[in-house]
């Protein structure tokens, strides 16, 4: 994968758990966050921080090429208070949030990778946290 750009980023946090998490500043007020897998490959990229759909897409462009994307699959875009513009490809899935005010979420975007050995990381990432249990003290 064309993942050159971790060379270059700096560190906003560095690894902070077994998990393999990392975060860079890519250009001022822009943050990637990779999520590895168990074989130490990137399986999610979340960016922070931009204002538009376009120059997060203009990011995406840069970090994943779309020649490494693989073949496009197809296209959705679903508004129900906010719009989620999905876009699929042969080896990943890239998702832009954009609020009902206009503004990006954060993470304004998400790029899931579809290879066999991320497919627990991505469960993991995808998945609600966890509430509290009743009763237990810290």
């Amino acid at each position: 994968m064309a993942i050159a750009w971790l060379a270059v980023g700096l560190p906003a946090f560095g690894q902070v758990s077994e998990a393999s998490v990392r975060s860079y500043f890519l250009r001022p007020g822009v943050t990637i966050t990779e999520y590895e897998g168990p074989k130490h490959e990137v399986c999610v990229l979340t960016v922070s921080g931009p204002k538009t759909e376009v120059y997060v897409m203009g990011i995406l462009d840069e970090v994943v090429p779309t020649a490494s994307r693989g073949l496009a699959l197809g296209a959705l875009s679903e508004c129900a208070g906010i719009c989620r513009n999905i876009r699929d490809y042969e080896k990943l899935t890239v998702d832009v949030t954009v609020m009902a005010d206009g503004k990006l979420a954060n993470p304004a975007a998400e790029v899931i990778f579809k290879s066999k050995s991320c497919e627990a990381r991505v469960k993991e990432f995808r998945a609600p946290p966890k509430a509290p249990t009743a009763g237990k003290t810290n």
